[in-house]
């Protein structure tokens, strides 16, 4: 059996939680926000968030980086409730082959804190390769990769477990078309097609969405994707 899961997902609509707590009781301001969230990743592209992370490790070396990037997770659908009381409950899904082929990596996991011999000796070779501008490129694309098993000395391991993936901006991705300017921002560009599965946070909102007639004519006619919601997915 396949331990890893064929399909990996973008989990948003973070800015609703708040008032998602009672899934069963949406709020129609929060249904109208969760369609226009889908429409806007249909229409435009998902958003490649740029927040600065920092990669704990020992001996109190860190490593900051700031990259523009989207996330996935291969986490079975089945244990994904958890993961999207923290990031949204809204849930894109592309076929992990789709994602490869995009540049897509799982992330490199490491330990940090007292542990975190590996972010103490990139810290070094960071500092060495700098002094290339093109090696300085290249070193931040694969530091873009890196994350912290768990808060620093935490021993829950709690990010390990989401089983991350990522795919990093570049001038590469950019000439490809895969990621794009919209304004200020950058965003992962694909097609309705690629879209193989939509993890709803509840019914109202899934049949609010197959009522809309943009989404109606510019996602689901041309290539139904899986359509299921995040109380059905303990079933999968």
């Amino acid at each position: 059996m396949n331990i890893h899961s064929r399909f990996l997902v973008h989990w948003t609509g973070k800015e609703f939680l708040e008032d998602s707590k009672k899934l069963g009781k949406l709020s129609d301001s929060t249904i109208d926000g969760y369609i226009k969230k889908l429409t806007s990743v249909v229409r435009n592209g998902l958003y490649m968030g740029t927040d600065e992370e920092i990669i704990h490790g020992k001996n109190a070396k860190y490593i900051k980086v700031t990259f523009p990037k989207v996330c996935f997770t291969e986490i079975k659908l089945s244990q994904a409730r958890t993961h999207a009381k923290k990031y949204g409950y809204l849930g894109i899904g592309f076929h992990r082959d789709f994602i490869l082929s995009h540049y897509g990596n799982p992330v490199f996991y490491v330990q940090n804190g007292k542990g975190g011999i590996v972010v103490e000796n990139l810290d070094l070779l960071r500092r060495y390769v700098h002094r290339d501008s093109e090696g300085r490129k290249q070193i931040e694309v694969i530091l873009g990769f890196l994350k912290n098993m768990s808060e620093e000395d935490d021993k829950k391991l709690l990010y390990y477990d989401e089983m991350e993936w990522r795919i990093l901006h570049s001038d590469l991705l950019e000439r490809k078309g895969i990621t794009a300017k919209k304004g200020e921002k950058l965003v992962f560009i694909f097609s309705p097609q690629d879209i193989k599965i939509i993890v709803f946070p509840s019914r109202r909102v899934m049949r609010r969405a197959l009522e809309d007639d943009w989404l109606n004519g510019n996602l689901f006619r041309k290539n139904m994707p899986t359509l299921t919601t995040i109380s059905d997915c303990s079933s999968f």
